[in-house]
């Protein structure tokens, strides 16, 4: 990572993946993320230093990151086009970024695993390859918490909110609503309940409702149907974490994809940073 100039404050964002077939289309969400990185260039005055990207695909029991010089694109779904599968994402890690994720860490007396082996789910470069198709920033994956709740995961993205500070971007991907049962042609409208669950989460989200976000299983309309398991919240709550201290709440993208998958994506940040990352 060049240290040569000023770091500037990166934000922290939570941003959908939809299908792992998302990069082949042009759907209106991945017209959105290869237009990120203009936005989020305007918004900091600075390319990220690095990326910390935690995905809904990995969980485990304690958080872990990836330490491998070169992470291997995974291809962790099937019966997609070919074509997908022959995609890879260059993405590499660096020293510097691996040892400040663990300094961080150690400074907020909080476990941190590492595995040398791992890659990137789609989960993760999915939106990466669309933000930053060239792969040229250092990044590591960082694992969810397997059986851990909302709360646990808002306190997982504080521990990460320092790194905002050292120009690392946290980027955490999942979907506000996410029933694979419950899916649709990419043309289909979004049922009632997805429209209604997404459109609480970004009310108690802007209003900065966190007690009701953390409740959400009780508080929200259709919680359950919306999620019937719950990781493709989490990245969501991490983000929040990472970003709760700075006050700013924006909405970045609202759309639907395969009728019932909320696209939604949200921004985290000084006020400042958010003043040109506003709702596509």
């Amino acid at each position: 990572m060049d240290n040569t100039l000023m770091v500037k404050t990166q934000p922290s964002l939570f941003l959908p993946h939809g299908a792992p077939n998302l990069t082949l289309t042009d759907h209106v969400a991945k017209r959105f993320m290869q237009e990120l990185p203009r936005t989020l260039e305007n918004a900091s005055g600075q390319v990220a230093k690095g990326i910390v990207v935690i995905s809904a695909h990995w969980q485990t029991e304690l958080p872990t990151i990836t330490t491998g010089p070169d992470l291997e694109t995974i291809y962790d779904f099937y019966g997609f086009p070919k074509d997908l599968y022959s995609i890879v994402y260059p993405a590499k890690t660096s020293p510097p970024l691996i040892q400040l994720v663990k300094e961080i860490f150690k400074k907020g007396d909080y476990p941190l695993m590492e595995d040398s082996d791992r890659g990137l789910d789609h989960g993760a470069w999915t939106p990466l390859r669309l933000i930053y198709p060239d792969a040229h920033i250092p990044l590591v994956q960082l694992s969810l918490g397997a059986g851990k709740n909302a709360d646990d995961h808002l306190q997982l993205g504080k521990i990460l909110a320092p790194l905002r500070e050292q120009g690392i971007l946290i980027l955490g991907s999942g979907s506000v609503t996410h029933n694979l049962s419950a899916l649709g042609p990419e043309s289909s409208n979004p049922p009632g309940w997805s429209k209604r669950f997404d459109q609480w989460i970004s009310d108690k989200l802007l209003t900065h409702d966190i007690p009701a976000l953390l409740d959400f299983h009780r508080q929200a309309p259709d919680a359950q149907i919306a999620h019937p398991t719950d990781e493709h919240l989490m990245p969501l709550f991490v983000a929040l974490g990472a970003g709760l201290d700075a006050g700013g709440i924006n909405q970045i993208h609202n759309s639907f994809s395969c009728g019932s998958i909320s696209m939604s994506g949200f921004a985290f940040a000084e006020g400042e940073l958010l003043n040109n990352m506003k709702l596509s």
